[in-house]
């Protein structure tokens, strides 16, 4: 079965909405009294964790996001980011643990949702996944990761239907991404459809830079061409 690599979600870019609605509370805080220093030093250990986490230094992330919990038990996007790293560790129980206290705080956040997704995706329950990447998408239709993965897991099942349908929805949020435009090249070929994955890989050679997705839309473009001498 094919199979596109699931993606999870940049934590630093997702979560600026989050980050500013929480200076914003602050802000509101300091015009009636003085604001609460747990809850500035909470979301300052909190952003501490996504750097951390962003260059690889999980053991760090997850010291800087139990911090942030001790200083607010209410900060929803630690539970999840814990919860992530418990899965990369292949901690899965004590990952669902940190999701589920994580949605019960939030019932919203479209992080918990993705990640507990691709927990399930990779346990092999495409079903549960399935239900977790749209339940994301229904709370924030543009999450483009969620869109990735529920594409991801449409094709790893031979959906290729569904599969070019979420790919199609990724171009149309974000038609500058060359990525994208080579994973629907993938699904239409393997779906039979020469004549688009062929329009699909100009669009990557004229978009991208990237030598290693040119070389890998020119393999395509070459097997294409193969199987219609």
């Amino acid at each position: 079965m094919a199979n596109i690599k699931l993606v999870d979600q940049n934590p630093g870019k997702m979560l600026k909405i989050t980050l500013v609605k929480a200076m914003l509370l602050l802000i509101v805080v300091g015009c009636i009294g003085k604001p609460n220093s747990h809850l500035e030093q909470a979301m300052e250990s909190y952003q501490q964790g996504l750097d951390f986490q962003e260059v690889g230094g999980i053991s760090k992330a997850e010291d800087a996001y139990l911090k942030a919990i001790s200083l607010n038990p209410e900060l929803a996007e630690a539970y999840a980011e814990l919860g992530f790293i418990d899965h990369l560790r292949g901690k899965d129980n004590s990952a669902m643990k940190y999701l589920s206290q994580a949605l019960s705080i939030n019932p919203d956040l479209t992080t918990a949702y993705n990640y507990r997704g691709i927990i399930y995706y990779d346990v092999g329950d495409t079903t549960m996944a399935l239900l977790n990447f749209t339940k994301a998408i229904q709370i924030d239709p543009e999450f483009s990761d969620a869109i990735y993965n529920r594409a991801s897991t449409y094709l790893y099942m031979d959906d290729f239907e569904s599969a070019e349908n979420d790919m199609s929805e990724l171009i149309t949020i974000k038609s500058d991404v060359p990525r994208y435009f080579f994973e629907r090249a993938q699904i239409r070929a393997l779906n039979g459809d020469a004549v688009g994955s062929k329009l699909d890989l100009e669009q990557v050679f004229t978009l991208s830079e990237d030598p290693k997705l040119i070389l890998e839309s020119k393999l395509l473009l070459s097997t294409i061409r193969e199987a219609e001498d």
